[in-house]
């Protein structure tokens, strides 16, 4: 009787260490990015316009930072396991380009300039020409209307792009100083328009 007891409990200690080893392992939470902080405004100058819209199709809704191997696969649309953007990149653009335009100028009756911005975000990735060596891309369209009667008085694509390491830290930064750097450029054009 003491022996199948011992027997027992020493089938009872392995069927518990093996049930313990079939739990999945807890996956680590993903690291969360934006894209830093605001830049300080260049001047104090508001611009008579109003951001309706940042819009993006849908594969570049979700916060996923995105990736693409041009000389293995290039038609794979990747992205980074471990590591996510704070919300949808079309959101962290639009924060970054009211903040440039100051949110429009404002006059005494309280509405908003004259004119109205509409973005679409259509390219937002790092792409790998070899193993060694990345760059990120940020292409985007832009339309400026009449806010009055919706009359589109010009429209733009601004395309940037630039080398970066080759890992997900040169996608983050590289990505974010273009975003950056491409709602400085969308503001200079809606100046030249507005003063043309």
């Amino acid at each position: 009787m003491t022996r199948i007891l011992g027997f027992s409990a020493a089938v009872a200690v392995v069927c518990i260490t093996a049930a313990c080893s079939l739990w999945p392992a807890q996956v680590p939470a993903p690291q969360v990015h934006d894209f830093g902080p605001l830049p300080e405004l260049r001047d104090n100058a508001t611009i008579p316009v109003r951001l309706d819209t940042v819009t993006a199709p849908a594969w570049l809704t979700s916060d996923a930072i995105h990736y693409r191997l041009l000389y293995d696969d290039p038609t794979a649309f990747r992205s980074y396991a471990n590591h996510r953007w704070v919300g949808p990149p079309a959101e962290l653009l639009a924060a970054r380009l009211e903040n440039l335009l100051s949110l429009g100028s404002v006059d005494n009756t309280g509405s908003h300039g004259p004119y109205v911005l509409s973005v679409t975000l259509l390219e937002f990735e790092q792409d790998f020409t070899t193993a060694r060596d990345a760059h990120v891309l940020l292409e985007l369209g832009v339309s400026m209307r009449r806010s009055n009667d919706g009359q589109i008085v010009a429209q733009r694509r601004f395309v940037m792009s630039q080398s970066t390491t080759p890992d997900v830290q040169g996608a983050i930064s590289g990505l974010a100083q273009l975003a950056d750097q491409t709602s400085a450029a969308i503001a200079d054009w809606t100046r030249t328009q507005i003063h043309e």
